[in-house]
Formats: structure tokens, C-alpha cells, sequence
């Protein structure tokens, strides 16, 4: 399988406090198909792989192309963000062997909003979430988290149930410091998936810290409705 994909993005200041981004993703993929290395029926024996070539019809190796396109656009300020993407625009086609299968348009929604909790808004607490939409499935996941320069800390609801029976609570702490950052999830099935276990995942990221540039922005007034 090979993939390679280009992004674009273009950043529009709407009004003094809000910006809004839009981007455009452009992927082309390549997938083929080995059947050289396959087993058939009658190649095996009660012992094992009989070493005999198959008297079956060979598969015949195939190759296909596809091209893999997306979008979004995402209005944001310092509290507050609302955006919308679209994926797999030209639904690409994936298959072999003739079953003309192509990957459905994905749609996706996410929203949410940071209140500061003091004055010096030094404390807060976040909400999210994000709402998906694939053919005839739909999921939603919620979040909420309280946040302090150096520490965060909340709960991520993935698949509130709306069809699927199987949700997932996850509880996430990170510790931060000079970019620094220490991040520690547990992810809790319950529902139709409760006694699955849990998951753990440990994250460690750094990004090298640079002094805010002062931008001038010539502003434009939109029409949005």
C-alpha cells in the first residue's frame, strides 16, 4: 500500500476576534493485490502445506489507483470553535476482484467552548464534541475537561449511544511545563463491550517554545447569514 497526501490551508480573519480556516486535502493511494504467495484448498493436507501447486484457479494480481479527497472549514477565537469536514469526496474506489466496493463520504461536526473560571483566567473548564456521520452510521463523542497552566484533566465519552451499544469513557491527565508535556489516558468500555478490559495509553510530546509575533490584520466583514 502506498499513500501520499497534500494539504492547503487558508486563514481568514472575519471580524477583530474571530478567524475562520479553510483547507483542502488532496491524497492519491495505490493498493495491490499478491497472490503469489497464497494458499489454495488443495495445497493443504492434514499435515501441513503439501507443496503441490494447486489445481484451483490462480487469483490473478491486481493493482488500483484511487484518488482520495477532503475538506473542511473551521471558525474559531480564544473561547470558542465550530467547524464542519468532509472526507473521501470522490468516494474512491478500494476493491479487487471485481466488488466495485468505494468508500462512503464521511461528514464531521465538532464544536466546543473554554470558560475561564477566574480573572486572571489562569483556571478552566472545557467542553467538546464531535458528531460523525458515514453512510448509515452515526456517532457522537462529548468531553469535558478543567485545565490549569500546568495540568489537565476531564472525561471523553466516545459513541454516546445513538445506534451502537458499545461506548467508551475515557479519563485523561496530562502534565505540562516549558512545553513539555506528559499525557496518561484510560479508556473504560461499558455497554455491549463491558468486559473487554481497559486501555492505557502514555503520551510524551515537546514543542520548542517562540515568542509570540505581533500581526497586523487587515480585517473583512462577512456575510456568514
Amino acid at each position: 500500500m502506498l499513500q501520499a497526501k497534500v494539504s492547503y490551508a487558508y486563514l481568514l480573519p472575519a471580524n477583530e476576534y474571530w478567524r475562520i480556516k479553510m483547507a483542502l486535502a488532496t491524497g492519491y493511494g495505490n493498493q495491490s493485490l499478491n497472490t503469489i504467495s497464497l494458499l489454495y484448498g488443495d495445497q493443504i493436507t492434514a499435515t501441513g502445506f503439501s507443496g503441490l501447486p494447486t489445481q484451483d484457479n490462480r487469483l490473478i494480481g491486481q493493482s488500483i489507483d484511487y484518488l482520495d479527497l477532503a475538506t473542511g472549514i473551521l471558525a474559531y477565537n480564544e473561547y470558542a470553535w465550530i467547524g464542519a469536514s468532509v472526507f473521501h469526496l470522490s468516494e474512491p474506489r478500494r476493491d479487487f476482484l471485481g466488488s466495485e466496493f468505494r468508500v462512503f463520504r464521511r461528514y464531521s461536526g465538532h464544536l466546543g467552548i473554554k470558560i475561564p473560571l477566574n480573572e486572571a483566567e489562569t483556571h478552566f473548564i472545557s467542553t467538546a464534541a464531535v458528531y460523525r456521520l458515514q453512510n448509515d452510521i452515526h456517532l457522537l463523542d462529548a468531553g469535558i475537561f478543567y485545565e490549569i497552566p500546568v495540568w489537565q484533566a476531564g472525561v471523553w465519552y466516545r459513541n454516546v449511544p445513538i445506534q451502537t451499544k458499545g461506548s467508551q469513557i475515557n479519563f485523561q491527565t496530562a502534565f505540562k511545563h516549558q512545553g513539555l508535556k506528559f499525557s496518561y489516558s484510560y479508556g473504560m468500555a461499558i455497554g455491549a463491550l463491558r468486559g473487554f478490559g481497559g486501555t492505557h495509553e502514555v503520551g510524551i510530546s515537546f514543542a520548542i517554545q517562540k515568542e509570540a509575533r505581533e500581526y497586523r490584520w487587515s480585517y473583512v466583514q462577512l456575510s456568514l447569514f
